[in-house]
């Protein structure tokens, strides 16, 4: 019985240091990787996708076994591997046959959260998603992906609160290459903010949302408080004072992408 013990113990420990050397890109190529899968006898997913969660304390081995059956009976993915390292949940996973592909990570990243709050009383996990591949090799790309959207959700919290997928970040994707290349602040921004010390105003708030909520008044004025009329004579003077074209998609995106840059450069 202690032998079969044993091998089972050092079976998983080849298994779980596998998928480890495998995400963090040790192996040397795509045939030793191919290799590896044969000699533990796994199977490998024609599909799939690498989601991470991080939690704000170590996973001990009694929350592995409840998260796995969490995540077996959820009927929302099809979990080929999970791996434990300290306070991240690595899994390897597709959608599950009920679900469709577009939605099915998403809808189980909130799922999750949401049952390790409720049922463990565990606050603060966060989750995320790469991209879907068919070749197992790309496993890292995916976990990278994934890691990249938990990175940007950090600086990025209320931008990014419904964001879980890789694919979903759009031009925040390029914020610390704007970053790291951007030699001088816009001069609309550097105006308004001028003239927001001078008066005590809060204009390039006001411009960040406007932005943000694609330029649609309603929903800017809700998110700002305030009423839509005001929020009209606020953009204009906005537009007077920073010598914005407001119906330029072009110039506001620049300006959007500068005030992310600038933020993450604070944080």
């Amino acid at each position: 019985m202690a032998k079969i013990q044993q091998n089972r113990k050092r079976k998983e420990e080849n298994y779980q240091d596998f998928l480890w050397q495998l995400l963090t890109g040790q192996f040397k190529n795509r045939d030793e990787i191919y290799e590896q899968v044969h000699e533990l006898y796994l199977k490998i997913p024609n599909h799939f996708t690498v989601l991470v969660f991080y939690f704000e304390q170590d996973i001990s081995q009694a929350m592995e076994e409840q998260i796995s059956y969490l995540i077996t009976t959820s009927q929302k993915i099809t979990n080929h591997f999970l791996v434990v390292m300290d306070n991240e949940l690595i899994l390897i996973a597709s959608p599950h046959p009920s679900q469709s592909d577009a939605k099915a990570f998403d809808s189980f990243i909130t799922y999750f959260t949401s049952e390790i709050a409720n049922r463990f009383s565990i606050l603060g996990v966060k989750g995320s998603s790469g991209n879907g591949y068919s070749d197992f090799s790309k496993a890292m790309t995916s976990y990278q992906e994934a890691q990249k959207v938990l990175e940007l959700k950090k600086y990025f919290p209320e931008e990014l609160e419904n964001v879980y997928h890789y694919s979903q970040l759009g031009a925040f994707l390029y914020i610390d290459l704007i970053q790291q290349e951007l030699p001088n602040e816009h001069p609309a921004i550097s105006k308004i903010r001028a003239y927001d010390k001078l008066h005590k105003s809060n204009f390039l708030k006001t411009l960040e949302v406007f932005i943000q909520k694609d330029s649609n008044m309603n929903e800017a004025a809700k998110k700002l408080f305030v009423h839509t009329n005001t929020l009209h004579y606020r953009m204009k003077r906005v537009a007077e004072i920073g010598e914005i074209d407001l119906a330029n998609v072009h110039e506001k995106l620049g300006i959007y992408l500068d005030l992310m840059a600038q933020k993450m450069t604070e944080k």
